[in-house]
């Protein structure tokens, strides 16, 4: 998604540019899926042994400049995927850049950078949806962009919390940290055990 400016304005920095005026320009949402419709048969968690969700964080590593971005990008919002939450389990979004490639197989936890955060309530609910999480930080121009979807460990809560996910293609894998499940560090999920697992999360921004 994108926002022109009008006729005889120049994008510049995020702003229109013209005499006597200016306003908000080059709004963009990065994303690595080809939709953003939750699959609700594709179920993907990693509980406790009494059915709870385990401490698990979901990644995602965007490139800006693949993506066409040459200056600082202003994040505003995530928008990420539920599946389904039982209770109102809590989650918190991280924003950062990662030192790393895109394409690294685990995450390296210390090359990464936070930038920002947001904790969220999630409404109970058995219908998949996508919430937006209002989320306020600046990428540097050049950098990997990297977003952490964390759920605690709900142990004796009975809560639960599924990350949404879509049947839809990808363009790069997203990555899984789920400790209890064998996967102590942020793998890719084609070689976690999840190769379905195509993690519905988009960044929205200006340039």
């Amino acid at each position: 998604m994108s926002t022109a400016c009008p006729d005889d304005f120049t994008c510049m920095e995020g702003l229109c540019r013209s005499p006597g005026a200016s306003g908000a320009c080059g709004t963009i949402t990065l994303r690595q899926t080809a939709d953003d419709k939750v699959e609700r048969s594709l179920e993907f968690g990693c509980t406790n042994g009494d059915g709870s969700s385990a401490d698990t964080s979901w990644y995602r590593v965007f490139s800006l400049s693949e993506e066409g971005i040459t200056n600082t990008f202003a994040v505003e919002s995530i928008s990420v995927g539920v599946c389904f939450a039982v209770g109102t389990p809590e989650i918190t979004v991280k924003v950062g850049t990662y030192g790393g490639s895109p394409d690294d197989t685990t995450l390296a936890l210390g090359n990464i950078t936070m930038l920002g955060s947001a904790e969220v309530t999630v409404p109970a609910t058995q219908i998949s949806k996508v919430i937006e999480v209002p989320i306020a930080a600046t990428v540097p121009a050049g950098a990997n962009l990297v977003v952490e979807v964390a759920s605690p460990d709900l142990i004796g809560t009975g809560q639960q919390l599924n990350i949404g996910v879509t049947a839809a293609g990808e363009s790069r894998p997203g990555f899984l940290r789920a400790p209890l499940c064998g996967t102590a560090n942020p793998t890719k999920t084609t070689t976690a055990g999840a190769a379905d697992a195509h993690l519905v999360l988009t960044v929205t921004g200006t340039r």
